[in-house]
C-alpha cells in the first residue's frame, strides 16, 4: 500500500492558502442538524463559488442576497449514496475528491469500502489508472488515503483496499 507525497506545485500552494487562510473569506456554510452535535464550519470564498457554480452567483450576488452562514442540513446526506452513483460524481474534478470524502466519509450511514468502490470507479471511468504517475492519479490516491480503513472487517479490508489497485502497483 502506498499514498505517496509529493511536493505541492505553485498552483496547489495558492489555492492551498485560499483554503486554509481564514481572513480571506467572506461566507461561511454550516453543515448538519444533528441536536447532539455541533455543526460543522467551512469558511468560504464566494468569488471562487460563484465563478463554479450559477447557483452560488445567484445566492451570493443577485436573487437571494445571502447575509450570514448559510445552513445546510444532513437531508442532502441521506441521499449521499444515490448521488455517488449518478454520472456528474464521476466528472467531478479530482481536486474536489478530497473535500467530496471528507465530508461524505464522516456520515455513520455511508460505509467505507463503499466509497472506495466508487473512488476506484471515479479513477476507472477518468482512466486515471492508465497513468500513475499523473498528478490527477495521485489526488486521487490522496482523497482514498482519507477513508477510515479501521472501520472495515478483516475481511472487508482484504477484499477492498488490499487489493485495490490504488494503493497497489498492479
Amino acid at each position: 500500500m502506498f499514498c505517496k507525497r509529493r511536493m505541492p506545485n505553485s498552483k496547489e500552494r495558492r489555492m492551498r492558502l485560499l483554503q486554509d487562510d481564514q481572513h480571506l473569506t467572506d461566507c461561511e456554510f454550516l453543515v448538519g442538524d444533528s441536536p447532539d452535535k455541533e455543526p460543522q464550519r467551512f469558511r468560504c470564498h464566494k468569488m471562487i463559488l460563484a465563478s463554479a457554480s450559477e447557483v452560488f452567483e445567484r445566492m451570493f450576488y443577485s436573487e437571494f442576497n445571502v447575509d450570514g452562514p448559510v445552513r445546510i442540513t444532513e437531508e442532502i446526506t441521506k441521499y449521499v449514496e444515490t448521488l455517488l452513483s449518478v454520472d456528474s460524481f464521476y466528472e467531478l474534478n479530482a481536486n474536489h475528491l478530497k473535500r467530496v470524502v471528507i465530508l461524505v466519509s464522516q456520515q455513520p450511514h455511508i460505509s467505507t469500502k463503499f466509497f472506495l468502490q466508487k473512488l476506484e470507479e471515479y479513477g476507472r471511468r477518468n482512466k486515471l489508472h492508465e497513468n500513475r504517475e499523473s498528478e490527477q492519479f495521485f489526488k486521487l490516491v490522496e482523497a482514498a488515503c482519507l477513508l477510515d480503513f479501521n472501520k472495515l472487517s478483516k475481511a472487508d479490508y482484504e477484499s477492498g483496499p488490499a487489493q485495490s489497485y490504488l494503493f497497489n502497483k498492479k
